[in-house]
């Protein structure tokens, strides 16, 4: 194929070069360049053609010599196909070195539980120089941790490029004080288990698992088997936890609106005695706000026995409004969210909304909502020992 590409710079000698170059021509041999001399010829051909041109020059007794063509093609491949040869492996050895693992760093905990994790991975075979195919999950890595190493309460384990950081954390083991109590973390409510943080206990679910309510979240035992003690559990377990809402709102409402008109009304006041309202006789609105204010009197900075009342009042009018029904649906989608939010005392976050069935109704606007909830499910329930819930 290359040969396809190459071109070769022929001078041909004798007194035969015209019959040379015309067996050529009838043999469909491409001839570029073509210089004629009085007893000899220039021109170029392919590579390929080299042996018919031997073929024509055959009993002719004319002499052939044969140069590079300084064509750019040619001179790639000759100058510069090593070299590009050299780069695709080079390349070649460098992409299929990032499918190994080369450096493994360990993070957190202390020196002794860091040596003990290294030497525990190493012996499952998760080591520098490792196929990342070869590499066991992440889940099944840390659960070997877990069952390894009694001080650990979280792993994770981090791949980046070559290389494979991994986090551990210990757990806080103290005696109970006379204040906390043996105890799980159990689920408040049904949900999807999102993320963990434990601070001290043995975590008993992972992410994704759907758990019931009373289901045990994280264990008040830890360590091996035959040698676990038991503790207070602490931490989180943020679950994705589902809620319906019903609100609804007539679609014609009445809103109070000021008109302008206001007046006040004042007295003094000393220690239990009030003067009577000035003016005596005072306006009167059918629909009114009342705001009452006391105030002590002072003079050149000196407080006085004396408060001054100020009454005031101020005209309202009702007004009926009738929005849109995306304007409804907003506010109701607004006021639903509120109520939910306030069922987890504000400290969730709604991460799905969705309308199952929106009706109007005897001039009423009903709505109901589906809601998907992040939050914290795990609330503690003290245990005995003996009886090992």
């Amino acid at each position: 194929m290359l040969k396809q590409w190459v071109r070769v710079k022929v001078k041909i000698r004798g007194e035969h070069t015209i019959q040379v170059i015309n067996r050529l021509l009838l043999n469909r041999i491409e001839i570029t360049d073509l210089k004629q001399l009085s007893d000899s010829a220039e021109f170029i051909i392919r590579y390929s053609n080299l042996g018919g041109l031997r073929k024509a020059v055959r009993k002719t007794g004319c002499s052939i010599s044969l140069s590079r063509t300084g064509n750019q093609i040619d001179v790639f491949f000759r100058s510069y196909l090593p070299s590009a040869a050299a780069c695709l492996i080079a390349v070649t050895a460098f992409l299929y070195a990032f499918q190994y693992i080369w450096s493994i760093e360990i993070k957190g905990a202390n020196p002794e539980v860091r040596a003990e994790a290294a030497e525990i991975l190493k012996d499952h075979g998760i080591k520098a120089g490792v196929l990342k195919s070869e590499l066991l999950i992440n889940l099944q890595s840390t659960a070997i941790l877990y069952k390894h190493i009694e001080q650990l309460s979280w792993a994770e384990i981090e791949e980046k490029g070559s290389r494979l950081i991994i986090t551990l954390r210990e757990k806080t083991v103290s005696n109970p004080s006379e204040d906390e109590k043996l105890m799980h973390l159990i689920a408040s409510k049904a949900g999807t288990v999102h993320t963990l943080s434990v601070s001290a206990g043995t975590p008993a679910v992972k992410k994704d698992d759907v758990v019931s309510k009373g289901d045990i979240l994280v264990s008040g035992y830890i360590g091996r088997e035959d040698h676990e003690k038991p503790v207070m559990a602490k931490g989180s377990v943020q679950a994705v936890t589902w809620y319906t809402a019903n609100v609804s709102m007539p679609l014609e409402s009445r809103i109070k609106k000021y008109t302008g008109s206001t007046y006040r009304a004042y007295a003094l006041k000393a220690g239990s005695l009030t003067t009577p309202y000035i003016p005596v006789k005072r306006q009167s609105f059918e629909l009114q706000t009342k705001r009452k204010q006391e105030k002590q009197i002072e003079i050149l900075g000196f407080a006085t026995p004396f408060h001054l009342i100020t009454e005031t009042y101020k005209e309202v009018a009702e007004d009926k409004q009738k929005m849109s029904e995306a304007q409804y649906t907003s506010l109701l989608k607004s006021i639903a969210a509120e109520n939910v939010l306030s069922k987890v005392e504000g400290k969730g976050k709604i991460l799905e909304e969705k309308i199952l069935h929106e009706d109007i109704e005897n001039g009423t606007v009903k709505l109901t909502i589906f809601y998907q909830v992040l939050e914290n499910i795990a609330v503690p329930k003290p245990f005995i020992e003996e009886t090992r819930e």
